[in-house]
């Protein structure tokens, strides 16, 4: 029964190691040569830094579909197992 739950979590948690812009910024701020940047740093420093806001909205657009392939191909995977049914 905690299987659906454990599904729930890992799309949650793949979704969110995609945003995790905040703890990059603060400690590193890219780090060295772009050494640590992530793609929301990337977006940032494009479209506020650059404004280059075309640029920033085309790499949101990609990430968007990254994760939504990533979830897509996890439900995927899940329903093919069987994971999400009920075993009593």
């Amino acid at each position: 029964s905690i299987r659906p739950v454990i599904a729930t979590v890992v799309i949650m948690e793949t979704v969110d190691a995609l945003n995790a812009f905040t703890t990059v910024n603060i400690m590193t701020g890219g780090g060295p040569a772009n050494a640590t940047q992530i793609f929301a740093q990337f977006i940032y420093l494009q479209g506020f830094r650059s404004l280059r806001f075309s640029d920033a909205a085309a790499v949101s657009v990609v990430v968007l579909l990254l994760a939504g392939a990533v979830t897509a191909l996890y439900l995927w995977f899940v329903q093919r197992r069987g994971l999400w049914e009920d075993r009593a």
